[in-house]
């Protein structure tokens, strides 16, 4: 929804072209149901670091992507391909998989949005998150068990949207209330030139390796990292609620300039519509197994 806000001029138009009169908000999950037919593509979603490191040192470019088979890789290779360089970064795909410019657009999008959300550029020994073990209470006061993956990637959004629906499903959504931080995300991508804004999205990976640190790993008020089997109290949680919604809204208005450039950049009644790939309607329940799976071997 921030993305769609953030688009301008025809952008909107061959948006829905080419999503076949859908938008952003409808294909945001459409990469993952890809991963329960072509596995291998879960590591296009990731970008796992292979030691632990100093948070003041970290860059981009210490990441560990064998093959190009990375988050930041991959949105690399799907930008250079829809703006017309498709030889940026070469990228494999799993056999029988063959995209569309459609399809690329929409694993730009969800590739986007998952740079964004810190885990998946966390830690590869615990596996971003994945092994190691929170508690928390849920919207029924109730006390569960979670990993710290997915308590950042979904279980905090779904409690908050139990205890206040009107705000989640309010106009917060919209860029504009990222305020001055707006003009700033746009000023960043605008002062590129065209031919080096792919590599804005190396740091922005590193923004959200820093967020891991900063933010994920560690407890604010006592300055410690977090152990397995931590218990959340209000104060990380807050803090927590406040770095997702920041995210989120960073993550749509960056999706946005980048399809705003896509579309202006090259002729975009080019683009072909359409998929290239059938996938199953719904999530399957082994989502998170295949992709530890594939990142593991």
């Amino acid at each position: 929804m921030t993305a769609m806000s953030a688009l301008v001029g025809k952008a909107t138009a061959q948006v829905k072209r080419l999503m076949g009169g859908k938008d952003v908000v409808d294909v945001a999950g459409w990469a993952h149901r890809v991963e329960a037919k072509y596995p291998k593509t879960a590591s296009f979603h990731f970008q796992h670091q292979t030691t632990k490191w100093d948070c003041v040192e970290a860059l981009a470019t210490d990441l560990n992507c064998p093959e190009n088979r990375c988050l930041t890789r991959a949105l690399q290779h799907f930008y250079g391909r829809l703006t017309g360089r498709p030889n940026l970064v070469k990228l494999e795909y799993p056999d029988g998989l063959q995209l569309t410019d459609s399809d690329a657009v929409k694993f730009l999008v969800n590739l986007l949005g998952d740079l964004h959300q810190p885990l998946h550029v966390g830690f590869a020994e615990d596996f971003g998150g994945h092994n190691i073990t929170l508690i928390y209470t849920d919207a029924q006061r109730e006390k569960k068990q979670t990993t710290m993956f997915n308590y950042w990637d979904s279980a905090l959004v779904q409690k908050s949207i139990q205890e206040r629906p009107a705000f989640w499903y309010g106009g917060w959504t919209h860029s504009h209330s990222l305020g001055d931080r707006l003009t700033a995300l746009r000023r960043e991508w605008d002062s590129h030139e065209s031919a080096t804004r792919h590599l804005l999205f190396a740091k922005w990976a590193t923004e959200s390796l820093h967020l891991v640190c900063n933010s994920v790993y560690k407890e604010s008020r006592s300055g410690a990292i977090i152990p397995n089997g931590f218990e959340i109290g209000s104060t990380y949680e807050f803090e927590a609620l406040e770095v997702t919604k920041r995210q989120i809204l960073t993550a749509g208005a960056r999706i946005g300039f980048v399809l705003n450039t896509i579309l202006s950049e090259r002729d975009a009644s080019k683009l072909r519509q359409g998929s290239g790939v059938e996938v199953p309607s719904e999530l399957l329940n082994t989502k998170r197994f295949l992709i530890k799976m594939v990142l593991s071997s």
